[in-house]
Parts: C-alpha cells; structure tokens; sequence
C-alpha cells in the first residue's frame, strides 16, 4: 500500500521551478546535496546532517523544496502523509513507519519527507 500511495522515483523539480526561497534552497544544498556529491570532503567533525525539519504555513513551498532535493540528488522519493501512518489500532502506525523505512532502503538512496507531522504527536501540557 505504502509503495503505491507514496513511491515517486523522480519528482522532475528542479531548484530554478522553486520561486525565492534562496535560503532555504542554498540550507539544503549543503546539507543534502553536496555530501551525496562530495562524501569524502564532508567526513569527521564535517559530518552532514542526518535531518531537516522544515516548518511553515501551507502553502510556502516546503514540499515543492523536497521534491527538488529529491531530484537533485537522485533520489526516490516518498511524500507520506501523517494520515497515512496514522492508525487507531494498537501497534499498526509503528508497523507502518518500519515498512516505511524498509522500502526507503530497498529502494535506496530515498528521500523520506513525512507532511504534518506534528499531527502524529500527542499534545504535552502540564496538568
């Protein structure tokens, strides 16, 4: 189900079809691009992120940046939603993101960009 709802092996966004965001674009050429390129450079104390959290409203581009680090790179690339991981029964979200992640490896080097995700998590207040 995972690989026919979510499976993009290339997206076809280039960083020139993103408009403006030149921080954001140039944060993630060097965070994910440039290790794939240069590995040896980015080693040790170099190290690359391992990674990104992206925020903002809707709207702003964030999965349009993914789907360009994915093409950059060469990656596949997987939009999953928060409500395709998101399960009532007990053990069944967890099984999810396991196969979620065996697919990313089988189909590897993957791009994994999970939208809403702050909707998986439980809301933290004091009492």
């Amino acid at each position: 189900m995972l690989e026919r709802n979510v499976l993009e092996t290339n997206p076809g966004i280039r960083w020139d079809h993103v408009a403006g965001l030149t921080e954001a674009k140039k944060l993630l050429e060097e965070a994910v691009v440039l290790p794939l390129w240069m590995p040896n450079i980015l080693q040790g104390i170099r190290r690359p992120w391992k990674s990104i959290l992206m925020f903002g409203p809707p709207g702003t581009g964030i999965t349009l940046l993914a789907k360009a680090v994915a093409t950059e790179c060469g990656t596949t690339f997987f939009n999953v939603s928060s409500a395709t991981l998101a399960s009532e029964w007990r053990g069944e979200s967890e099984g999810m993101v396991r196969c979620l992640f065996d697919l990313a490896r089988a189909h590897a080097p993957s791009t994994i960009f999970i939208d809403e995700i702050e909707s998986l998590c439980n809301s933290r207040g004091f009492c």
